[in-house]
């Protein structure tokens, strides 16, 4: 980028983020930092609630490498998920906000502006959004969960807890970036295929379901991991991209849970294994 291309990039980028906190609620001259920060603290407060909750079992016993091994499967399909789907949902729900809408290029186009730089803004801007928001969904799910999973098995040593947070940290967001794509590739396909008239007479009703899809899965979600390694990763879940992340997950960490050293079973143990 030419070094004249900055300053207008620099405050092209910001006007695109803020356009993203932008609805009929809130004004232009609204407390934006204050949404924010209210947004902000919702998600992070929420993720923090479902890793704690979900992970505060493996705190309160001790379980065998193996059986630990397959029990971990279904949070981690949770977590993978999750990620995906919240992302999805903030892309679907800024939908308009993610291309340059007809209003942009009505105001910004006729400035002294280089086309290549309105584009770089624009995808700066949705960029930042939606790392700042995969970061969000997954900085506590990714430091509890291995570290209560330590409580359970003892054996772990301090290297693999780490392993486990930064593998989890780096898939889950992976996964978090799909759902984020994946949601701007669908709008872009429709908008590509239908074209710029029948587009803006579409576009709502393909959001609106979108939301609705999105929404529903999340409610479904704690219902489908549920029990995901006892049950197998089979029949529809082989087909679901979460299922591709967590097989990654495991190819990452080289199973080394299950291959840790065993202690000798406690009653409660010897009496989960029998069949």
């Amino acid at each position: 980028m030419r070094k004249a291309d900055r300053g207008p990039y620099v405050l092209l980028t910001k006007l695109f983020l803020r356009q993203f906190l932008e609805n009929d609620l809130l004004s232009p001259d609204g407390a934006r930092s204050q949404m924010l920060a209210i947004v902000g603290g919702s998600v992070i407060s929420l993720t923090l609630f479902i890793s704690m909750f979900t992970s505060a079992g493996y705190a309160m016993s001790i379980m065998m490498p193996g059986e630990a091994a397959v029990l971990t499967l279904s949070d981690k399909f949770l977590y993978v998920s999750l990620a995906m789907l919240v992302t999805a949902l903030v892309a679907a729900a800024q939908w308009d906000a993610l291309a340059i809408d007809y209003r942009d290029a009505v105001i910004l186009q006729p400035l002294p502006i280089r086309p290549a730089v309105l584009r770089f803004a624009k995808l700066s801007a949705v960029a930042a959004l939606g790392a700042g928001v995969a970061i969000a969904v997954n900085i506590f799910p990714a430091i509890i969960f291995p570290w209560m999973l330590a409580f359970a098995v003892p054996q772990m040593h301090a290297w693999q807890v780490l392993q486990l947070i930064l593998t989890q940290f780096v898939i889950t967001v992976s996964a978090a970036t799909f759902g984020f794509l994946t949601v701007i590739a669908v709008r872009e396909w429709a908008s590509a295929l239908l074209g710029p008239n029948w587009f803006a007479r579409v576009s709502p009703w393909i959001q609106t379901m979108a939301i609705v899809l999105i929404g529903s899965a999340i409610l479904l979600l704690p219902m489908v991991s549920t029990r995901v390694g006892q049950r197998g990763m089979s029949g529809w879940r082989l087909d679901l991209p979460s299922t591709a992340c967590v097989g990654v997950y495991e190819s990452a960490t080289g199973g080394f849970l299950a291959e840790l050293p065993r202690r000798p079973m406690t009653k409660g143990q010897e009496g989960r294994e029998r069949p």
